[in-house]
Formats: structure tokens, sequence, C-alpha cells
């Protein structure tokens, strides 16, 4: 008796999918100051397929990691205390004000003027087309 052959599995290209990759920015220190990586790597940590929950939990991120930073030693807009009156202007509360340390005790729309100021995010959304294939 002859053996059955197994169906060869067909396979169906589904249309590309819009995602969402939070992607964590690689950050140097030189001894004087933080800085970005030249080549704008980064490590991709989540993958959303709504790009508003994407940018939710991005500022979740950057909020955390902002609330423990000393920012003095950023490169970019900020630049030791003539910044610290800028961020002054708008309200920010410190926690530490000598090394630029803000506290939790901002609104989230003062910190989110605060990354904007600075310049600085450990995290971003990059979008992305995925290619899915679906075995039948």
């Amino acid at each position: 008796m002859a053996k059955k052959k197994a169906p060869k599995e067909a396979i169906k290209h589904v249309p590309q999918m819009d995602a969402f990759v939070i992607v964590q920015t690689n950050w140097q220190y030189d001894d004087e100051y933080n800085y970005r990586d030249d080549d704008n790597s980064g490590t991709p940590t989540k993958v959303y397929l709504n790009q508003h929950k994407a940018e939710g939990e991005c500022f979740r991120l950057n909020k955390e990691q902002l609330l423990t930073e000393q920012l003095s030693g950023y490169r970019g807009n900020m630049y030791g205390y003539e910044s610290v009156d800028e961020l002054k202007a708008i309200g920010v509360k410190f926690k530490d004000e000598e090394n630029v340390i803000v506290s939790e005790e901002n609104s989230d729309d003062i910190l989110k003027k605060v990354m904007n100021i600075v310049g600085v995010d450990w995290y971003q959304v990059h979008p992305v087309k995925l290619d899915i294939e679906k075995t039948l």
C-alpha cells in the first residue's frame, strides 16, 4: 500500500500591517557628558499595533527615566544653570536642583515640556511595516 503524501502547506500573504516599535536609545558617557550614539541605533523593547498605545507606553518609559536622571550631564539644550532658570520659568519642581533632577510632583504636561526643552529621550516610537505570511 502506497503512503499518502502530506499536503503541501499553502502560504497566504497578508497585506502589510503598520506596527510601532518602542526603541531604547543608546546613550554613552564620556566622563563629562552623556551623548546619543552617532549611528542612531537602539534596542527594540516592545511592539504595538496601535500607535496611541505605543506612544503612551513610550511616554511612561521616558517619564520613569526622566525622574531618575541628572539632566545636567546631557548635551543639547541643557547646559548648566542657565537652563535650570528656563525650566523654573515653566513651573518645574526639582527633587535635586543642583544636579537637575526633576520631581515626580510635576504634571505630565510639565514633564513633556521638560523633555522637549532638554531634547532628551531614552525611548522612541519607530513606525514599521510588517509583512505577514499565514500558513494554511
